[in-house]
């Protein structure tokens, strides 16, 4: 799967997709003479968006001023990017969980509802940071 990545040299920064971005970055730091550094990537968020978002500051193709906005949208996808991370592991749990439980029925029920509580309110979260990035 694609993820979204930006990487700088301290003055641009670059936001791509790829689906190995650590070949990606030895393939761009090829032609760019200074040490790339990758500031974040995350599934959830496309390209174009963020090209979007972030077009007055664009210097050329996929390269973009490194600024006060870029670090304020890169925070956000840190963010983002943990937020993933945990739902993925939220959802590795359930099965755990619900496949190979010795609990009774009423402690699962209780744990089913928290459980989908949880998600739901993560799932908000999520949505409410993309919308960030986004807008």
């Amino acid at each position: 799967m694609k993820k979204l990545y930006i990487i700088s040299d301290g003055k641009y920064c670059k936001i791509g997709e790829s689906e190995h971005i650590d070949q990606r970055m030895k393939t761009i730091q090829t032609y760019n003479p200074k040490d790339l550094q990758l500031l974040c990537s995350v599934e959830s968020l496309s390209e174009s968006n963020l090209h979007y978002r972030l077009g007055e500051y664009n210097i050329r193709g996929e390269w973009f001023e490194h600024n006060n906005e870029v670090d304020n949208i890169i925070e956000i996808i840190k963010d983002l990017s943990k937020l993933e991370k945990f739902l993925f592991n939220l959802e590795r749990l359930d099965l755990d969980i619900f496949t190979n439980s010795h609990l009774t029925i009423e402690g699962l029920d209780k744990i089913k509802t928290l459980y989908k509580d949880l998600r739901r309110e993560l799932n908000n979260e999520k949505t409410r940071l993309l919308n960030k990035v986004t807008k």
